[in-house]
């Protein structure tokens, strides 16, 4: 774990992951240089739960450096990285490690997640592709077939790696940012398959001033990390091109609902959305309809895009969300 100012929610989050069914060997936490009373809150569970090691960084130095620190000095063959600010649901390890345990060859497993608000309260299932209906194995060749027709379908959130491939694929790579851990994802899915387990065995906290969201607010620092992890991916041929437009469109589109979302606080935000629109690789004729609308002025407070977005689910995401809407 690494953390930074989280003192108000790290106990909560560690308490999830210390009262598993099968416990963690070692919970290594990385303080990155907090001002709050994290180190108090983590040097108090330290006393209490012999497993526990806090490891202080001399100063702030991210949550990239952080966890790369965390990766090379645990002990264990498989390590599940974890923000502050989660929560593991009850059943996470011994279900992750069953599936590990019988599939050795794959990189990673994962599972499906809920949201938290703020206050800790269950939110309901995060919108995330169920590509299996049983608990299974996908090679390297299922996952990328099964990232080309879904797109992300991995949830970092439940992710158990093999430690040993994370360090053969170098770790979280700074140059992409907070996307570091998508490049790992992709790269151990390719090269080892994963697991997956159609289960909610973790919950996010979904916060807005959380790196990845703050970064709505400032466009063209989004479309510089989109960049980055483009070229980045074209760099590796692990990666095939397919993959590479898959990724930019669904960031793009990331972006378009993020920017739609923080809409009170950007200015032009109708004519930020019409330009992600207009970036979106091999356009259909629906999204050039839609960055004509944005650009023309046609936004109507945020239900252009809305609507746009709804339309893109596939039909059974549609009729959840209006099964959700209508209160059935």
């Amino acid at each position: 774990m690494a953390n930074y100012n989280h003192g108000h929610y790290v106990a909560e989050a560690l308490e999830s992951v210390l009262g598993q069914s099968r416990p963690a060997e070692e919970v290594l936490v990385v303080d990155d240089g907090s001002t709050d009373d994290s180190r108090a809150v983590l040097e108090g569970l330290a006393r209490k739960h012999p497993s526990l090691k806090v490891l202080p960084n001399d100063r702030n130095r991210g949550a990239n450096y952080s966890y790369n620190r965390a990766l090379r000095e645990a002990a264990g063959d498989y390590v599940r990285p974890m923000s502050a600010d989660d929560r593991a649901a009850p059943g996470l390890f011994e279900k992750s490690m069953a599936m590990l345990e019988r599939y050795p060859q794959a990189g990673l497993s994962t599972a499906l997640v809920s949201y938290l608000d703020a206050q800790g309260r269950d939110l309901g299932p995060c919108p995330s592709p169920l590509v299996a209906p049983e608990a299974r194995y996908l090679s390297p060749e299922d996952s990328l077939r099964a990232y080309l027709d879904h797109g992300s379908w991995v949830q970092t959130f439940t992710a158990i790696f093999k430690r040993s491939a994370m360090l053969d694929a170098g770790g979280y790579d700074p140059e992409v940012g907070h996307s570091s851990d998508g490049l790992l994802i992709g790269a151990l899915s390719l090269r080892y398959g994963a697991c997956f387990i159609p289960e909610r065995l973790a919950y996010w906290r979904k916060l807005d001033d959380s790196f990845a969201l703050k970064n709505a607010l400032d466009p063209e620092a989004s479309r510089r990390l989109i960049d980055a992890f483009v070229e980045r991916l074209r760099r590796d041929p692990l990666f095939p091109e397919t993959y590479v437009a898959r990724y930019k469109r669904d960031a793009l589109l990331n972006m378009i609902y993020e920017t739609n979302r923080r809409r009170e606080a950007l200015p032009d935000w109708q004519g930020e959305v019409a330009r992600f629109a207009r970036e979106l690789p091999d356009p259909t004729l629906g999204d050039r309809l839609f960055a004509a609308l944005m650009a023309g002025g046609l936004g109507l407070g945020g239900l252009t895009p809305k609507l746009y977005g709804f339309l893109r689910q596939p039909a059974t995401e549609r009729l959840r969300i209006a099964r959700r809407k209508l209160g059935l």
